[in-house]
Parts: C-alpha cells; sequence; structure tokens
C-alpha cells in the first residue's frame, strides 16, 4: 500500500496513524499528465470566458460552474 501510495513506508505508516487514512493515487504516464494538464488550461479559459458573459446568460454561467467544478474534482484527483 505505501508503494501504491507513493510514500515510503515509514511515512505511510505515519500518515495512517495520525488521519486513519491514505489516498493513493495511480501513477501516471507522461501522456496522462500531459491531458491533466491540458485539462487546468480549458478550465481557466472557460472561467475567464463565463466572467465574461456572467451579466449576459446566468443560467450559461451556472452550467459552466457545474462543469469547472466536476473538472476541478477530476484534476484534484491526480494532482
Amino acid at each position: 500500500m505505501a508503494k501504491r501510495s507513493g510514500v515510503s513506508l515509514s511515512e505511510y505508516c505515519r500518515k495512517q496513524c495520525l488521519t486513519g487514512r491514505i489516498l493513493a493515487s495511480p501513477k501516471l504516464s507522461p501522456t496522462e499528465i500531459a491531458y491533466f494538464r491540458e485539462l487546468k488550461e480549458h478550465n481557466n479559459a472557460i472561467s475567464r470566458l463565463s466572467n465574461l458573459i456572467r451579466n449576459k446568460d446566468p443560467q450559461l454561467v451556472v452550467a459552466i460552474a457545474e462543469y469547472l467544478e466536476q473538472s476541478r474534482q477530476l484534476y484534484n484527483r491526480f494532482f
């Protein structure tokens, strides 16, 4: 489990004792890392767009905000 979590055995035991859980993030390939970084750039662009249209169509802003939150959750799962 320590290896899957990407930490040493002692660090794994320490975190397990202090928090009761360790989040093991999967090892990503360079292609996957590039994909998630690009996804974050897209999220930033959509955030800027939503700021521009906020006063024009409130429903569109809500839809974009929901999409951004889902994307952030996906991104934070890996980074």
